[in-house]
């Protein structure tokens, strides 16, 4: 079984195991490239800002003032305004 390839052994996977149906599990490794987002640098500049504002205390979320103290928060604060300020900025999930 050494001298088979990959792709000829998952071919052949499609086996009952236990009464149950196993599908190949080359459907599921499909190799694609991944492709990070693509920020502005204007996006980036805010971010930065935000980050650094956090780090000082200075920063605040929303109306009711809290402190802005979590740095994935700080980052959101900085892609949102980003965003409304009309830089490149990609969209939310």
């Amino acid at each position: 079984m050494a001298d088979v390839p990959i792709r000829a052994v998952a071919a052949d996977y499609n086996t009952q195991v236990h009464g149950r149906q196993f599908e190949s599990p080359s459907k599921y490794l499909t190799l694609k490239p991944h492709v990070m987002a693509r920020y502005s640098r204007k996006s980036q500049e805010d971010v930065r800002e935000e980050m650094h504002e956090m780090k000082r205390g200075e920063l605040h979320s929303g109306k009711s003032s809290k402190k802005v103290t979590n740095p994935r928060r700080a980052i959101a604060i900085g892609l949102s305004e980003a965003r409304k300020e009309g830089a490149k900025v990609p969209f939310t999930t």
